[in-house]
């Protein structure tokens, strides 16, 4: 009986080790690596948590694991690209059934935050679970980081969002001065053009090609280079780079070309243009404020789905071979209401988005 005795208890020892050695393990991490560690992070309320069902389906969750849906996500602060601005293309979010397999806890009605990893196994799926860092962060079953309270969590994914959104801008950051640069950095005015006369274009900034009067080299038209309006029915030639008193612009069909400055008219830097002007920022814009120029704790002040937001720029500035603009924030156009719009928010944000292309631009004919 004793011997019976001893037995049981070794093999219910030998079960709980090996239930301890199954179980989900996973060491606390700061709010940084999980945030980098992560395919996609949001902050949204959980509404439902649907289990497996017997009768299978393209919606119901795979064996072992339970589908979580969330309310409307306003916002992801890290998600692939093909994500951005297309709800459509959310995937399903999947989780364990049991806390072994490391299952996040469901607990409806409780506000998460999220940090997904991309299923590439099981295309338009998502996997949350326990150890990358998702948990309630408020509400009786709100969960502190290691380095931040779970009060203080949005603020810090802001800036950390933000930073992750510099360090793109900074990677596709044009420079005026780089020959091989294909970014806009400024507009170049065509007066030359407009008086009747043409301009030369060369392939390298090199004078010393001799180009006949009737060569397709020379450009007699304003619609002959990629251009924008500068101010009301007055073309400028988007220029790509500056070097020496030449300027990069593009031939309409024929690539890159250069043309030296004084034949053509004055160059006006993207840095000058928007300023004082009727100004917006368009889609480029990823939504954050800062105090200072790549400085302070930043701010998502970007409200609704609008493709433009109306601006006030007041000043530009380079920093670290970056260009910031000190914007303010307006409620509505000028143009539009009978009232002022009312300012909403001031700061200075990336001249460039994330993709390399202007943020900020201006209406050449005013309202």
């Amino acid at each position: 009986m004793y011997s019976k005795a001893i037995a049981a208890a070794y093999l219910l020892g030998m079960l709980l080790v090996s239930n301890a050695a199954l179980a989900c393990r996973c060491s606390e991490q700061t709010l940084q690596q999980y945030f980098d560690n992560s395919d996609m992070v949001f902050v949204a309320t959980l509404t439902s948590a649907e289990l497996p069902s017997h009768e299978l389906s393209a919606d119901s969750a795979p064996p072992g694991q339970q589908i979580l849906r969330f309310s409307a996500v306003n916002r992801y602060l890290k998600a692939p690209a093909e994500l951005t601005g297309n709800p459509a293309a959310t995937p399903r979010f999947v989780t364990a059934t049991t806390s072994a397999q490391c299952g996040l806890a469901p607990h409806l009605g409780a506000r998460y935050v999220v940090f997904a990893q991309i299923d590439s196994r099981h295309p338009g799926t998502a996997i949350i679970d326990s150890c990358n860092g998702s948990r309630p962060i408020a509400g009786e079953f709100a969960q502190s980081f290691i380095d931040t309270p779970a009060a203080n969590v949005t603020q810090q994914l802001d800036a950390l969002a933000a930073a992750d959104i510099l360090a793109k801008i900074s990677q596709r950051q044009p420079s005026s001065s780089n020959p091989l640069n294909e970014t806009l950095v400024g507009l170049l005015t065509l007066e030359s053009l407009e008086q009747g006369g043409s301009i030369k274009t060369f392939q390298r900034p090199d004078s010393s090609e001799d180009i006949p009067a009737e060569d397709p080299r020379i450009v007699h038209y304003s619609d002959e280079l990629i251009s924008r309006e500068i101010s009301a029915e007055t073309p400028a030639a988007e220029v790509y780079a500056q070097l020496d008193g030449w300027l990069k612009v593009h031939r309409q069909g024929l690539g890159f070309r250069w043309v030296q400055e004084a034949e053509a008219g004055p160059f006006w830097p993207y840095d000058t243009l928007p300023i004082r002007r009727l100004s917006y920022l368009n889609t480029e814009w990823d939504g954050y404020i800062w105090p200072d120029p790549g400085a302070g704790l930043p701010w998502y002040a970007k409200a609704g789905d609008h493709s433009e937001h109306a601006i006030v720029v007041h000043d530009s500035q380079r920093i670290g071979g970056s260009l910031w603009f000190k914007v303010e924030l307006l409620s509505e156009s000028p143009c539009e209401g009978i009232d002022p719009p009312r300012s909403l928010a001031a700061g200075w944000i990336p001249a460039y988005g994330s993709s390399g292309k202007p943020a900020v631009w201006f209406y050449s004919r005013g309202c």
